[in-house]
């Protein structure tokens, strides 16, 4: 899930950055990624229409990341992140596709949650996509973590909607939860970047935990890879932030009002 650029490819400093979910949930990763990388320009493609990713099966999932990357390509990005954990899993026929340099959100998330970790007991909450393809439980597992992983499909659209902090977001959370808040688990991985967004209801019902979200564990990643291939941009002029949706841009908008950001333009966008 993490491809480096193949030989031959020149890159210019000051050429986005790519970055893609299925909805608005890894504009989390992307915030982290503006906050700590503010010269680099960013293209962010919030595929709405087809949201969300992890109750589809893994070869329609796998053609929607094609056509996103695809558009990355055409776009002349330096990079790619796939700031959602179900495409990241589903990406790895990306190697034969293009000679872009992709970086997943999966495997920097899980080594955060192992060197986290104390009681060796961590609760994996992702989409059932995720959960069936098993990632995150063998990546703990190989580090004698115990991992208990949950399918969570009612919180994608309960964060599409902006619903957070409601009433009916926290039964959600307790009812996918309660189970599990006397195991000694101290450490919950967010194996969607949307569920970050909902840490205040899961620390409600699971207590003092860490809560392990992707965006500043990619964004090591990011930042060492750019490094390794020179392409930082050292112009120390603020990028530009370029939002596009698949679907409503009127409701992508509503949704997002958390996004503190600097948003530059925030557009449809057709990828068919």
């Amino acid at each position: 899930m993490i491809f480096e650029q193949k030989d031959g490819d020149i890159m210019n400093l000051e050429s986005p950055i790519g970055v893609f979910d299925s909805g608005v949930g890894g504009l989390t990763v992307l915030n982290e990624l503006i906050s700590r990388l503010p010269f680099e320009n960013f293209i962010y493609i919030g595929d709405t229409k087809n949201s969300p990713y992890g109750e589809k099966d893994n070869d329609t999932i796998a053609s929607y990341v094609s056509n996103i990357v695809k558009y990355f390509e055409n776009k002349g990005v330096k990079q790619v992140v796939i700031a959602c954990n179900t495409a990241t899993v589903n990406s790895s026929h990306l190697i034969n596709e293009t000679n872009l340099d992709i970086i997943g959100v999966v495997q920097p998330t899980a080594l955060k949650a192992i060197n986290t970790t104390i009681t060796k007991r961590v609760l994996i909450l992702a989409t059932s996509a995720t959960i069936r393809n098993g990632i995150y439980q063998k990546l703990l597992s190989e580090q004698k973590i115990n991992a208990f992983a949950v399918a969570c499909p009612k919180f994608v659209p309960l964060i599409e909607k902006n619903m957070l902090n409601t009433p009916e977001s926290f039964a959600v959370v307790k009812e996918v939860c309660e189970p599990y808040k006397d195991l000694k688990i101290d450490t919950v991985v967010m194996g969607c970047t949307h569920y970050g967004l909902l840490a205040n209801e899961i620390r409600q019902v699971m207590g003092n935990v860490n809560i392990i979200t992707s965006g500043e564990a990619t964004y090591y990643v990011v930042k060492d890879r750019l490094k390794k291939r020179n392409l930082l941009n050292n112009s120390q002029k603020h990028g530009e932030i370029k939002l596009l949706t698949t679907g409503s841009v009127e409701v992508f908008k509503k949704s997002i009002g958390w996004f503190k950001n600097r948003i530059d333009a925030l557009e449809h966008v057709s990828l068919e």
